[in-house]
């Protein structure tokens, strides 16, 4: 494969390296407090949008180019709202002393990520203040005293390392929007604003990256990690990444978890952005922008280039779904129903013959058998 420069030669290497290894630790039912957080990707918004240049998929490309001349794309579009701050949402102000991630001084190497947490991570006692959200009980917003009290003062500005733009930080009062716009709100429990840098973005820089990896946000177990969080034109995509990762733990039981792995395998050829390649858990968070994201056209193109995955996806979506009570919908989660109507109607047939379209000339067992289950599953 040719390479015009060192640096694409090196990006190159480094997307090898993060498959065979985030794939490897994907596949393992293991404890989350013993693996790093989800993080998001934090790059040029315009890049960070786009997909791999050669659409369709092997053996189907005629069937699922028809998806987007025949779909009204406005059907499927989201509201884009502006920001608006609700700190009257904002309630239950407590003051208390939690243990907060700081990382050390030590460089490193780390040889793996137990090291990497004992060497490489201070646990500090830090005075934090807490508010719950009206009309969501189990949800905290969570934030050092300290950046609270600057935050108080007035709007603070920092550089968002994506755009290399001065913009103003996001504050608790910007959170209870956006956390209504996501499918099942509930699922972020705690949400903690900082005013540092993510401590474990040196780890993912030695596991995958060849030099500085730079996370805006982070999610584990319920709890979501906004790291120096500017208020962006992509925000919001950033949050719903995140909240992909945890509905897909959510379902971390459930066949469509091994199926979704299948679809990964056998559907090769459009990944919605690079940063999928690194393994499973961020296929399908990258692929949940796209799915649940404002953009009408992104959502058809994920439908046409990747039904298998969609399809998965959105059946998964739908069991979510089904669980929220309906005084938390809002006009985003009736898109999210109807664009979840859409494929199982319109786009799981087309994930079908795509499969029996490779059933038939696939050699390779493993890749069969995948096709296989997919056949059953879908």
């Amino acid at each position: 494969m040719p390479f015009k420069t060192s640096q694409q030669f090196i990006l190159f290497v480094c997307l090898i390296l993060a498959c065979s290894n985030a794939c490897a630790r994907d596949r393992l039912p293991q404890s989350r407090s013993t693996v790093p957080a989800d993080v998001g990707w934090t790059t040029d918004p315009a890049a960070a949008g786009s997909g791999t240049a050669n659409g369709g998929i092997k053996n189907f490309s005629a069937t699922a180019a028809t998806i987007r001349s025949t779909v009204s794309n406005l059907t499927f579009e989201i509201p884009n709202y502006p920001f608006t701050p609700r700190a009257d949402r904002l309630v239950d102000c407590q003051l208390k002393t939690e243990t907060l991630s700081l990382r050390t001084d030590d460089k490193g190497p780390f040889k793996d990520y137990a090291e990497f947490q004992a060497r490489g991570l201070a646990k500090i006692p830090t005075l934090v203040r807490s508010y719950g959200v009206k009309g969501l009980s189990d949800v905290r917003i969570v934030l050092p005293e300290a950046y609270a009290k600057r935050l108080d003062e007035g709007q603070v500005i920092g550089k968002d390392p994506g755009t290399g733009k001065d913009s103003q930080r996001v504050a608790p009062a910007d959170l209870p929007q956006l956390i209504d716009e996501m499918p099942d709100p509930r699922y972020f429990k705690r949400i903690l604003i900082s005013d540092n840098g993510n401590p474990e973005d040196d780890w993912v820089t030695q596991s995958y990256f060849s030099k500085g990896f730079v996370s805006a946000t982070a999610m584990i177990d319920g709890e979501l990690f906004l790291y120096k969080s500017n208020l962006t034109d992509y925000l919001r995509r950033d949050l719903m990444h995140e909240w992909g990762h945890e509905l897909r733990y959510k379902y971390w039981n459930d066949p469509v978890r091994d199926l979704f792995h299948d679809a990964v395998q056998v559907e090769t050829q459009w990944n919605p952005r690079q940063y999928a390649a690194r393994g499973d858990s961020e296929q399908w968070a990258v692929l949940g922008e796209k799915l649940l994201g404002t953009s009408a056209n992104d959502f058809v193109e994920a439908c046409d280039r990747a039904p298998i995955r969609t399809t998965l996806w959105m059946m998964t979506l739908t069991k979510c779904l089904n669980n929220v009570p309906k005084p938390l919908w809002t006009v985003d989660q009736s898109k999210y129903a109807a664009r979840a109507k859409y494929v199982e109607k319109k786009v799981r047939g087309k994930a079908l013959d795509s499969v029996v379209a490779m059933q038939r000339v696939e050699k390779d067992p493993a890749r069969l058998d995948s096709l296989n289950r997919l056949a059953k599953g879908l």
